[in-house]
């Protein structure tokens, strides 16, 4: 399955991306060395092209991994069809807490913290699989090291690492039918705000998100967005 190279009709949400820092990230700290060809190397380029295309595209219609029908589940959750995962963010998703404040970042904004937090990029690999298709069952690890602010808090300069498990049913075009992703957010949320809050927010995407995240109001600013973004995800 390509990433939309050499199709202009396919709308990209933030033009061609450069991989080059999270693929030496990648190469240099992943766990496993899968064989060419092997299942396990299938699958993870199978979902690498997955997360590329649901950070890159704005449309579910162009998004060549959903097969028809396509729906998102996570920890036993709610179904979600592609337009809405699309809508809503894969961080967002991913990583539904309260703590999190999911529900006040739009797409944009979330992926703008991740790429600030973690310049380097979020690494994935698969760390197991259990069963091939249609019915793929597998363990997956991400990974990065926080070397700038989150929300407000500071940079602490270690890696953190999220694991989980996913079942994901394809048809005979290794499209995906059907994601469930399980995994608990516990303790990748606490590595993301173990630096301190930072002075007057600072770090943050906006003083405002700071000062409101301390209960205080927050001052009337304009701009200070942090600007571009890249994807986090490593190609294959």
């Amino acid at each position: 399955m390509g990433k939309g190279k050499g199709c202009p009709a396919t709308p990209d949400g933030y033009g061609k991306p450069d991989y080059t820092v999270v693929n030496a990230e990648y190469l240099a700290n992943k766990s496993r060395n899968w064989a060419p060809g092997s299942l396990e190397d299938v699958v993870e380029s199978v979902v690498k092209t997955f997360e590329f295309e649901i950070s890159h595209k704005t449309s579910a219609d162009f998004v060549r991994s959903f097969a028809p029908g396509f729906t998102y589940s996570q920890n036993g959750g709610p179904k979600i069809d592609g337009s809405e995962l699309l809508r809503r963010g894969s961080y967002n998703v991913l990583i539904n807490d309260q703590a999190y404040t999911a529900n006040n970042w739009d797409f944009e904004e979330s992926h703008k913290e991740f790429k600030t937090a973690f310049p380097k990029g979020f690494a994935w690999e698969v760390l197991e699989v259990f069963n091939g298709p249609p019915n793929v069952t597998f363990r997956w690890r991400h990974w990065g090291a926080m070397e700038g602010p989150y929300n407000g808090h500071a940079a602490t300069g270690k890696r953190i690492e999220m694991y989980g498990m996913a079942v994901a049913r394809v048809n005979d075009k290794l499209q995906i039918e059907e994601l469930e992703i399980y995994y608990d957010p516990t303790d990748f949320l606490g590595s993301l705000t173990a630096g301190g809050k930072c002075p007057l927010g600072f770090g943050s995407s906006s003083g405002s998100d700071a000062a409101a995240a301390s209960g205080a109001k927050p001052a009337q600013q304009s701009g200070g967005l942090l600007g571009g973004l890249l994807s986090l995800f490593g190609s294959k």
